[in-house]
């Protein structure tokens, strides 16, 4: 088969998901759709949609049945039942000899073949992409202010202080300076005093 005859397929496959339901020994209410060479799972699916069909089986390696249920669940059997390799894709199993590997399909796109969910999510996407931005979470502005506002008092405070500080050790170091000199005059004073006492004398 030409690959340019399999393009369209799976150009379908890809829109719809097969879920598998197990292995049954009926095909229940679904009806045959004859039996293809190139037989695989995904054929059966594409055949089963175009029919407007949401249950597919697969048979004996090669036949497809469609239909709108499952077959009853007294019916299914072990999943080993279903060991037939897909003539068209030995990678898959298409049922065994008189059992039916069974599956539903969902059908992921709109009716005129979009995805129906890429906007929403895109936009989802998009709109988380981008985080609200904020400087300190769980601290209002207004704190933010007041905190900065606080701050700026204390450095003005603490200026002053430090100011204030050294004006007092310019006080302190001038008054050292005027007992010194104080202290000085009066050591002078007495020494004069002895000196004319002992002249008189």
């Amino acid at each position: 088969m030409r690959l340019s005859l399999l393009l369209p397929f799976f150009g379908v496959v890809a829109a719809q998901t097969v879920s598998h339901q197990g292995c049954y020994g009926s095909a229940g209410s679904l009806t045959s759709q004859g039996t293809y060479i190139y037989q695989s799972t995904g054929y059966c699916a594409v055949k089963c949609k175009n029919n407007g069909k949401a249950v597919m089986a697969t048979t004996n390696g090669t036949e497809c049945y469609c239909g709108d249920a499952l077959p009853a669940a007294s019916d299914k059997v072990e999943d080993s039942k279903c060991n037939t390799p897909c003539v068209g894709y030995p990678m898959d199993t298409c049922g065994g000899a008189g059992f039916f590997s069974v599956a539903t399909l969902s059908d992921g796109t709109t009716g005129d073949g979009t995805t129906g969910n890429a906007t929403s999510v895109a936009t989802t996407a998009s709109a988380s992409a981008v985080p609200p931005v904020i400087a300190n979470p769980g601290v209002s502005t207004a704190a933010m202010t007041s905190s900065g506002a606080s701050i700026a008092s204390t450095a003005s405070t603490t200026s002053s202080a430090s100011s204030a500080s050294k004006a007092s050790a310019s006080s302190t170091s001038t008054t050292a300076s005027y007992t010194g000199a104080a202290a000085h005059a009066v050591v002078g004073n007495g020494a004069l005093a002895m000196g004319a006492l002992l002249a008189f004398l």
